[in-house]
């Protein structure tokens, strides 16, 4: 069951299904506007298990301890903000 679930979907829908719909989305928007040379990092709630996801689907963007870009994000109070700081 869980097999065909997936079979037969996008690589785009496979990644919705697992990080869910709202961190899915910021993913595509943190793409979209942090440059691929950029550094960044994630604060917030976020669980370890997503943020590993995240590190893997943003790079070849590095984490870092002075980003450029700040990434807060706590699922479970629906908050997902970008910022730049430089």
């Amino acid at each position: 069951e869980k097999f065909r679930k997936y079979a037969f979907i996008s690589a785009e829908k496979k990644r919705s299904n697992v990080l869910g719909e709202g961190l899915y989305l910021f993913l595509e928007t943190c793409k979209a506007e942090i440059p691929e040379a950029a550094t960044y990092k994630i604060i917030g709630g976020l669980d370890d298990h997503n943020k590993f996801r995240m590190r893997y689907y943003l790079y070849p963007r590095l984490e870092s301890e002075e980003p450029g870009y700040v990434l807060d994000i706590s699922p479970q109070r629906e908050r997902y903000i970008l910022k730049r700081r430089r």
